[in-house]
């Protein structure tokens, strides 16, 4: 069975029972197949995560194996007047990829950068995102991940 954004926009109960049958499709010896962009849905129940482009497998792991590739967060700051020297000094930022008056941070995510980030310039639209598949792809290619989420007031 193959499910492409099976819970894109679903209840938290819907996702339950969704996992509730993947699981029981699984231990019922029939393969199953979830096809999503983020790391933490996808992989919450899988054995195996593959990370797939153009018909080759990049990774192939557990989920703590990926996201301990990556153990990071995304942080961006949009309209700020900060610069990428400031935001290094920011506990628990790892690096800064500035475009124009935008920051885009990796972060540890153990630390609430997006707070530290509001403070030190609080007109800026400050987001912080979770980890998606796209990471890991560049996780595992070395390339700096720029974030393309939408900051909303």
């Amino acid at each position: 069975m193959v499910r492409h954004e099976p819970l894109a926009g679903s209840s938290p109960g819907l996702r339950s029972a969704f996992w509730a049958d993947v699981t029981a499709d699984a231990q019922a010896g029939r393969p199953v197949v979830v096809v999503a962009r983020t790391v933490a849905p996808a992989t919450a129940e899988a054995q195996r995560t593959l990370v797939i482009r153009g018909g080759r497998v990049l990774a192939r792991a557990s989920r703590a194996e990926l996201l301990a590739r990556l153990d990071a967060q995304r942080v961006t700051a949009r309209g700020t007047t900060l610069r990428g020297a400031q935001v290094l000094a920011v506990p628990g930022v790892r690096s800064v990829c500035p475009a124009g008056r935008t920051l885009h941070v990796t972060a540890d995510p153990q630390v609430d950068v997006a707070a530290a980030l509001r403070a030190l310039d609080p007109h800026a639209q400050v987001c912080a995102r979770a980890l998606t598949l796209l990471d890991v792809f560049q996780g595992v290619y070395g390339q700096a991940a720029v974030p393309v989420e939408v900051c909303r007031g």
